[in-house]
């Protein structure tokens, strides 16, 4: 898989609060590339509301899912869901083909979903698959 047709960027360390720059062992920022590349691009748009970077020319960036927030968790809510992650990965040139989007209600946590995506990227080679945990409710 080429990874430079899946590019470079900064390394976020992505945790339950949030994002922040990751850095490496020698104190410089630390970067991405190729299929991790894509995989944290997909999370970082998951994660971004339509319209959070209009204000820096990105207006289509980013997903619908904080629209789900809040819903009970049943059939009309996986597949808004669903219909969220489809239409946002549909923003995203890296990714040849969507190949599955699966909302998977988490056992014991009411409100919290695991969304599992695979993609074809767009340089071939394979598929990347990912698990993005979403939680219905705010906390």
């Amino acid at each position: 898989m080429s990874n430079e047709r899946l590019g470079r960027d900064l390394r976020l360390r992505i945790d339950s609060t949030g994002a922040d720059l990751a850095v490496d062992k020698s104190g410089d920022l630390a970067t991405v590339e190729g299929i991790d590349n894509l995989a944290q691009a997909i999370i970082c748009r998951l994660s971004t509301t339509v319209g959070e970077m209009e204000d820096l020319g990105h207006r289509g960036y980013g997903s619908r899912l904080s629209e789900v927030l809040g819903q009970p968790r049943n059939e009309r809510s996986m597949s808004l869901i669903h219909r969220a992650v489809a239409s946002s990965l549909a923003g995203e040139r890296r990714i040849q083909e969507l190949v599955s989007v699966t909302a998977i209600p988490d056992r014991d946590d009411p409100g919290l979903v695991t969304i599992e995506i695979t993609v074809i990227p767009e340089s071939g080679g394979g598929t990347l698959s990912i698990r993005y945990p979403f939680h219905l409710e705010v906390a």
